[in-house]
């Protein structure tokens, strides 16, 4: 797949702890490691993804057996995680024993003030973003404050972001997005990726303002995809996905929870097709670089949780799990990486930690694969279930080694020869959570963040300065 252009430079958005001109006030109880923001009145869906517990699914994947798509949750891999429950190294879908390093979910239930936690089965809002963040962001935006008066104001001032803007869906292609890799076939590809994005700018600055202009925006462009859009068609379905997914989810995520404005049919109408257009291109082993079935992964999670669906959820954990060691080496695997046989770019004269199997490809496809890592960790995180610590080792020292080659414009590296060494909007989430979270030194990820703030939009990474800078442990429990 051709590293796409990136749209310029470009923010992101969010709002406070009791808000009554958007709709939506932030019930919070830290103790219970359970708190959401929820719309008024609302619950959750317990919508199903087509993922099943048992037998065979047309659109989605089989816990035991096979489904149309091809997608197993019996057996992710030999050493994946197992949705059934079974397996030393599985994820449980109902939330039970984790050998794997991954930790249960808390039960839905009431918060210490008596007031509902959970809607359905997930923290909500908590696609990437979680209510009391969203508070703190709306709070800061209020007093003016740096980076994120700056960052809001840019996303504002983006094309995406734009009152103007208006959605293309394929309502002339029988609602089909074709993406091929070869032969460049481009039918609403690109539409589709502006649109998602415009979807996540104004719901962002929906909720960070409350200004119902941006809430009715987000609400026009989700809703015209879901009038017509019907699936994905040709070589990169997956990925195009997989890109756009994640962005519709988290969109579709922050207006759901923090407005009344979204009718609860057209809410159907939007997981529905999120369920039959996208989950079923997304939850099979791509047979491609990491960074396609990272950003399938991270595309699963934020719709997982939008349609609170558990099975989907820990799937896409055990995607991240089994494709993280693949894409970032560390000398603690051996003399060689852990190797996808389906994909074998790595083209490496040496391996060193940090080195990923798309260094010596280009450093834009490797920004990528990270982004996607961090977007599955992120709404982990989020939902009580902590991957950063997992795999902390090897992520840093992938970020600590490509952001030093950013810095000083590399031509080359121990391995091979660099391209397309420049920065993507993807590195504040990261830096949020080892740097302000954790505590942990990273000298040349600090650089690279610091001198390229606002980010701005690129497929998966977008907004981040407005979204994670300095946010810390704010919603996390």
């Amino acid at each position: 797949m051709s590293h796409a252009s990136s749209r310029g430079a470009r923010p992101r958005a969010f709002f406070s702890l009791c808000a009554a001109a958007g709709g939506f006030c932030l019930s919070v109880a830290c103790g219970s490691g359970n708190s959401t923001l929820g719309p008024p009145g609302g619950g959750g869906s317990g919508a199903s993804s087509g993922f099943s517990s048992s037998g065979d699914s047309s659109a989605g994947s089989s816990s035991s057996g096979d489904s149309s798509s091809g997608a197993s949750l019996s057996g992710v891999s030999a050493s994946g995680s197992s949705l059934s429950g079974g397996g030393s190294s599985g994820v449980s879908a109902s939330g039970g024993k984790d050998d794997g390093g991954v930790s249960p979910m808390p039960e839905a239930g009431l918060g210490d003030d008596g007031s509902s936690q959970t809607s359905g089965v997930f923290r909500h809002p908590g696609a990437l973003v979680n209510g009391e963040q969203l508070a703190f962001l709306k709070a800061k935006i209020a007093a003016a404050a740096e980076p994120w008066t700056s960052a809001l104001a840019a996303t504002k001032a983006d094309p995406l972001g734009s009152l103007s803007y208006a959605p293309n869906p394929p309502a002339d292609s029988n609602g089909a997005v074709n993406c091929a890799t070869l032969s460049g076939s481009d039918v609403h590809c690109k539409d589709e990726q502006h649109d998602s994005e415009a979807a996540y700018a104004h719901a962002l600055i929906s909720a960070l303002t409350g200004d119902p202009k941006y809430t009715a925006k987000a609400i026009e462009i989700m809703n015209a995809w879901s009038a017509v859009m019907k699936t994905h068609t040709d070589s990169n379905s997956p990925v195009q996905s997989g890109w756009t997914g994640t962005l519709f989810a988290r969109a579709a995520e922050i207006i759901r929870y923090t407005s009344t404005a979204w009718a609860a049919a057209d809410i159907a109408k939007f997981s529905s097709m999120l369920k039959s257009a996208y989950v079923p291109f997304i939850q099979s082993r791509p047979g491609m670089n990491g960074n396609w079935e990272l950003s399938m992964a991270d595309a699963l999670i934020q719709i997982a949780v939008f349609n609170d669906d558990r099975p989907a959820f820990d799937h896409a954990i055990a995607m991240w799990k089994r494709r993280v060691p693949e894409y970032i080496y560390m000398s603690s695997d051996g003399p060689t990486p852990v190797m996808d046989t389906m994909a074998s770019t790595w083209n490496a004269s040496k391996y060193y930690d940090g080195l990923c199997q798309e260094t010596c490809r280009d450093l834009g496809h490797t920004q990528y694969g990270f982004a996607a890592i961090i977007n599955v960790a992120e709404t982990a995180r989020i939902q009580g279930v902590d991957l950063y610590t997992l795999e902390a080792k090897r992520i840093t020292a992938g970020l600590e080694v490509h952001a030093g080659y950013i810095n000083a414009g590399a031509s080359s590296s121990p391995a091979c020869s660099l391209s397309a060494v420049s920065p993507d909007p993807m590195w504040e989430i990261a830096y949020n959570e080892y740097a302000n979270r954790l505590k942990m030194a990273l000298p040349n990820t600090a650089q690279l963040v610091k001198g390229n703030r606002p980010t701005g939009v690129n497929h998966h990474m977008d907004w981040e300065t407005l979204t994670h800078a300095e946010v810390g442990s704010v919603g996390i429990h």
